[in-house]
Parts: C-alpha cells; structure tokens; sequence
C-alpha cells in the first residue's frame, strides 16, 4: 500500500457468525456530556458527546469508527479505554466485569504523538512507564529487556531507547506510542486517528505494522478515524457515528457496497477514488444540505433530518433506533427509511 485506500483494499475473511464469536468489549448503552461556556459571562450549555451508543467489539476483530470532526468518536475511544467515565451505561469486559481506569487489558493510541510522549523523558522511560506501574515488582533489568522487545517489535532499534521525542521523525514517534501501548500486554487496543497527522507514505507503514501487530499478538482494535478509505482498509465492521449517535453498523465491505444510511451515503460519495454515478459499483448517493447544527442546540427528532434530502414528517419527531435494515440481520441502521 503506498497511498490511503478510498475503499476497502484487502479482502477480509468470511466472518463468523456473531452468535458463535467471543465478545472482547461492550460498550452498553453510553451517554456523556459535557458543560461548555457560551461566553465569558453566560451560564454554561451541555453538549451531549455521546448519546445512548451501544457497541460490541468481539474478540480478535477490528471494528472502525467513523464520522466527522466532532460527532462523539473519539470520547466513545476514551470511554472504552476507561480514560472517561459515562455519565450512564456501563463498559464491560467479555467477563462482564466493569472497566475502571487502569484495572483493565485495554490501551490508548493517541492522534499526536507530541503530546503522547513526554518531551523531558527518553523514549524508553516512556514505553517502560507503564510498566514500572503495573509490574513493579519485576527488577528494572528485565524491565529494560521488556522495552528492547518491544522496540524491536516496532522497527526501532533499541540503542535508540536513550534518546529523546525530538531526535525522531512523526512515523518514529508514532511506533513509540504504539510500543508504550503494547508494553504491558493489552487484549484490546483504542487506536484513535493513530495515522492522521502522517503523510501518505508513512500512513501505509504505520497501518501495516498494526495489522502484523494485531496478528502476532492476537489484539482486538477499536479503530476511530474521519477518513472511510483507512478505516475501510483496517476493519471487519464499520460503525457510523453522527453527533453522538451510532447511525450504521455493517460488515465493511457490506457498508461500502450498499450503504444505507444517508449520512453514510454522503461520507462515501465524497470519498475520492469511488465511482461516479451512472458507472458499475456506484455506491448510493445522498448530497446534505447546509452544514451540521450545533451540538449544543440539537434538532428534535433524527439530527440529520434539517440536512436530509429524504426527511419525511416523522424524522422531525421521533428519534429512529439502530435496527437491523430490512432484508438483513447483522446491517443496522438508525433511520426511518430503512426500516
């Protein structure tokens, strides 16, 4: 792969059926807001992040995230690697036991690997912090192995432990964050627009090595991106969010070849590199009027509707439920039409 992937480029296996998979994560009904100051002296607003999203993550799978900038994703990440609490719902674990901060198998790769990476420290006081947490007991020797494996596993060398953020490139700064987050063994990994501050190039290099990372150690990825090629080219599933709300969830190459959403017809069709309309394999279109509202003033009903080219009397109402899209089982889809 030497470019981003406007639609799926590998072909992922049969999937199992969900029925007969092991259920890693389970994000079960998640509601948060947060207050915001409308102004300098004006009494604070919520925004609601995330509202009454429900996902299950199965064990060995990658299961992608998608939407725009602000639709609740990367809070939805941070909730299910227990850096945020939900103001309602519960995340479990495949033992059903709830996930607090720092109790569970679950880690964190983050956008910006300058901020992840404390620039007074080397590398390797920063992939062995975790470690010197949690397994404090092991001597500071094989500690100091740990972090040699794991660089190694990464493509760094680990003479280079010694030095510091600065001294690496953006790709290089990002393999250490994906080593920080791998040092203690996790099961699941929260990969939260792990590629998006990386040129093309090195885009490709850093989703490889994830992918052989995810095969050796047998991870499970919540993979949260904007860009429908990357996630496309990462997961088994896709799920669609839109201010805070779950709006699809497909098989990915199901919701690239018959999306039904509206909101998942226009991410794709603005998508580069998918055909026009009128030439074999055109996806669905949807075009959206104006821009989204804001978060803190939602429209009653579906929020797509004020954009929707289909809004029908009832989408100004009632809020549709994620349910399965008629003909199908396992292809969900928040939307009046779709019933």
């Amino acid at each position: 792969m030497t470019s981003k992937p406007a639609a799926p480029s590998v072909s992922h296996p049969p999937a199992t059926p969900r029925q007969q998979q092991e259920p890693a994560l389970i994000l079960q009904s998640i509601s948060k807001t947060f207050a915001v100051k409308k102004g300098v002296l004006a009494n604070q607003g919520l925004l609601r992040a995330v509202s009454d999203a429900s996902l299950t993550l199965y064990k060995g799978e990658t299961l992608g995230l998608v939407g725009e900038s602000g639709s609740g994703k990367s809070t939805l990440g941070r909730i299910a690697a227990g850096l945020l609490e939900p103001d309602s719902g519960e995340v479990l674990l495949r033992d059903k036991r709830i996930v607090r901060p720092g109790e569970q198998p679950v880690q964190m790769i983050f956008q910006d690997s300058s901020s992840a990476l404390n620039p007074r420290h080397s590398i390797g006081w920063s992939v062995r912090e975790p470690l010197d947490i949690a397994e404090s007991n092991l001597p500071l020797s094989i500690r100091k192995k740990k972090v040699e494996h794991i660089l190694r596993l990464v493509g760094l060398m680990p003479d280079q432990a010694a030095r510091f953020p600065h001294e690496f490139s953006g790709g290089q700064r990002q393999r250490v964050v994906v080593a920080r987050a791998l040092i203690c063994n996790p099961e699941i990994v929260v990969c939260d627009e792990p590629v998006s501050s990386l040129d093309a190039s090195v885009q490709a290099q850093v989703l490889n090595l994830l992918l052989d990372l995810k095969e050796q150690f047998a991870l499970s990825y919540l993979f949260i991106s904007h860009d429908l090629g990357v996630v496309g080219h990462m997961s088994d599933r896709i799920a669609v969010m839109y201010l805070g709300r779950i709006v699809e969830l497909s098989d990915t190459e199901e919701l690239f070849a018959q999306p039904a959403h509206p909101y998942t017809q226009a991410l794709l069709a603005s998508q580069p590199g998918l055909p026009a309309d009128g030439q074999a394999g055109t996806i669905k279109r949807a075009e959206l009027l104006g821009d989204p509202p804001s978060p803190l003033n939602l429209p009653a009903g579906c929020a797509l509707h004020p954009r929707c080219p289909f809004v029908m009397p009832i989408c100004r109402e009632k809020v549709p439920e994620l349910k399965p899209v008629a003909g199908t089982t396992a292809h969900l889809a928040a939307c009046h039409l779709c019933g």
